[in-house]
């Protein structure tokens, strides 16, 4: 309600609104996340959905997934993290499960 009442008070076009609501719903959903360490299992149960609808609402928003991840973006988060996977993922802001998964997809070494 808040975001609308703003919208109006600011005169924004119906695009603007649509782009600052998603904004919003992808910021309320991150910290959903990252309350859970990104497990996207806990995540959809706690909001009573499947973790495929979960999944679609990620994509919608444009939210970070493992398995849309490159080896050089994991790469560099991992340089980032002094090879820390636990820290990478964070960074990447996707579960450390998903990203050993995700490494194993890429043929790429836990541990290096």
């Amino acid at each position: 309600i808040e975001i609308f009442a703003e919208a109006d008070r600011l005169g924004l076009a119906a695009a603007e609104r649509t782009q600052r609501l998603h904004a919003r719903a992808a910021e309320a959903l991150l910290a959903v996340l990252e309350a859970r360490d990104f497990n996207q299992s806990e995540v959809a149960e706690a909001m009573g959905t499947s973790r495929t609808t979960l999944g679609k609402l990620m994509e919608d928003l444009r939210l970070p997934r493992a398995n849309d991840l490159g080896a050089e973006e994991i790469e560099r988060a991992r340089a980032q993290t002094g090879g820390n996977l636990d820290a990478a993922a964070r960074l990447l802001r996707v579960s450390a499960q998903a990203l050993k998964k995700r490494l194993a997809a890429l043929q790429l070494r836990p541990d290096g």
